[in-house]
């Protein structure tokens, strides 16, 4: 099977996953080519499965018809877009006939992502003019798509139920991350750890306050946040570290590709997102075998269910001090949840498994698009 994958991102989740993927498919026998930009990644080095490839803007034809040329010259199988630009460019202009497409849809625009959260009232709030285009596209997209995938069963109801897209053309798959060496937690924990862009619906801010009510009771505890990108809240984080005395016990890596030994650094991992579907960074941690606490939105609780970690309200800072403070101040509990998250991440979000699971998905596709053609 011939396999190509599009991507028009360099970094964070979507290639993190297609670059796992097509190390996992090519293990597996399958024959992978990656078109899009060379990858900023800890998921492994695909330089000799990689076309370079640019596609910087939605507008950019020429660019598309480039990629359907370059793609058409690999002769695949099947074609499987990996971000939303990737799915718009070759369900448009970069289609290639008779070659099936499959779409990933990791997730809604930033402005929208309050209609997925599961905050009550809020899923109901109308959405910006532009996100509204954006999901608007997103809805014609997958309707032109073979089967689109998503990392989680909320994504897959609010496709289905408010994007209005064929049941027939959905199918949940979850994401699947490499497992790396767990490490067994000790009970008195003490390295608090995120990762993540440091943007508004990340909610960083809500861990960074309740490091800082935590910190005066337990002098040992540490923050190491990872991650972060131009425009985002790092610097403020920073100030309010700093402006409380804590700047000497928070390390900010900024963006990193050495992702395995900074976990094992950590005990306890946090997401405080406001709206997740399935996070990488989270699946990584809980393999790692850490203690986990996580925000219940979105799609959050379908990776960390009842016994495996703690969730807690999105935006809670009281909540989440006091899942922190249980954490570190009950002996074993960190380390008992760490065993129980590494063991279902590595039976539910294995990247092999997950790789497995994609080559049965497009041999069916593939099979009903030539029984079909």
């Amino acid at each position: 099977m011939r396999i190509a994958l599009v991507l028009t991102q360099d970094r964070a989740g979507p290639t993190d996953l297609s670059v796992a993927l097509a190390l996992a498919m090519v293990q597996l026998g399958a024959t992978v080519r990656i078109f899009g930009p060379p990858p900023v990644t800890s998921a492994g080095d695909v330089t000799d499965l990689l076309t370079p490839f640019a596609l910087e803007r939605k507008t950019d034809v020429k660019g598309a018809r480039r990629l359907r040329d370059a793609v058409e010259a690999f002769r695949p199988d099947i074609v499987h877009a990996q971000d939303r630009r990737a799915a718009l460019a070759v369900s448009t202009v970069a289609r290639i006939r008779r070659v099936p497409l499959v779409a990933t849809y990791h997730g809604l625009p930033d402005a929208a992502t309050h209609v997925y959260t599961g905050l009550g009232a809020s899923s109901r709030l109308p959405v910006p003019p532009q996100a509204a285009l954006v999901l608007a596209a997103d809805a014609l997209v997958a309707r032109r798509c073979a089967l689109t995938i998503t990392p989680a069963a909320a994504m897959t109801w609010f496709l289905q139920h408010r994007l209005r897209v064929p049941a027939k053309r959905l199918l949940t798959l979850y994401n699947g991350v490499p497992m790396h060496p767990t490490r067994d937690v000790p009970e008195r924990p003490s390295v608090i750890m995120t990762a993540g862009s440091f943007s508004a619906r990340k909610a960083v801010g809500v861990l960074v306050e309740a490091f800082i009510r935590l910190a005066p009771d337990h002098d040992n505890i540490r923050l190491l946040m990872v991650g972060g990108s131009a425009g985002d809240q790092r610097e403020e984080l920073q100030q309010r570290l700093a402006h409380a005395g804590l700047a000497g016990r928070a390390e900010f890596t900024g963006y990193r590709t050495d992702v395995p030994s900074l976990l094992a650094r950590a005990d306890l991992f946090v997401l405080p997102s406001l709206a997740e579907t399935l996070p990488l960074a989270l699946l990584e941690a809980m393999g790692a075998g850490l203690a986990c606490v996580a925000s219940d939105a979105g799609s959050i609780a379908e990776a960390l269910p009842p016994g495996t970690g703690l969730l807690t309200p999105a935006g809670n800072i009281d909540e989440l001090e006091a899942a922190l403070r249980r954490l570190l101040d009950v002996p074993g509990l960190a380390t008992a949840l760490g065993k129980a998250a590494a063991e279902h991440a590595r039976t539910q979000f294995d990247v092999v498994r997950c790789a497995r699971e994609h080559l049965d998905v497009y041999a069916r596709v593939i099979t009903c698009a030539r029984g079909s053609g």
